[in-house]
């Protein structure tokens, strides 16, 4: 008699084999839509939200809007992703005190970068066009980290190096 389901045992070895390709992760039988973002490596996930800029906030902490955080190793460059502001979280590999060079260029527009230890701001370039440096004294304290903010208009095009501790 067919009620509708089909042949029970077509139906169990289907189900037996999709739950198979999902454990043994066989290329091909379980895929993501054409055009997703994440390609199936753990790269892909961790690059894509270490990448995203979020919205500032006034004491430079560092999650944005969806609550991810740019996050990058001293010495790598930061590249303006155009919005107005961004937060990113430097790791630097020691703790305070510690002393570095910010180094920037703001290209044609103004824009203002701000480096963050525990909570508080520890240097500004204030509204600057073109390219710069900064010496970075930070005081002993427990981060890893430093944060910058960088302000600036929708658009802008920036980039800054925070140098790795002496």
């Amino acid at each position: 008699m067919n009620n509708g389901v089909g042949n029970p045992r077509r139906t169990t070895i289907a189900a037996v084999a999709g739950a198979a390709a999902l454990v043994c992760a066989v290329p091909g039988l379980a895929g993501a839509a054409t055009g997703s973002l994440d390609t199936g490596s753990a790269g892909g996930i961790f690059s894509g939200s270490a990448n995203t800029a979020g919205s500032a906030t006034r004491d430079g902490s560092p999650e944005g809007v969806d609550g991810s955080l740019r996050e990058l190793r001293c010495g790598q460059r930061a590249v303006s992703p155009g919005l107005s502001a961004t937060n990113t979280r430097h790791l630097m590999g020691r703790t305070g005190p510690m002393t570095f060079t910010l180094t920037y260029n703001t290209g044609t527009q103004a824009d203002k970068i701000e480096v963050f230890y525990h909570g508080k701001i520890r240097a500004s370039t204030g509204y600057v066009k073109g390219a710069g440096s900064k010496k970075v004294s930070v005081p002993a304290g427990t981060n890893n980290y430093v944060t910058v903010k960088v302000s600036g208009p929708v658009g802008g095009s920036w980039n800054y190096t925070v140098g790795c501790p002496a």
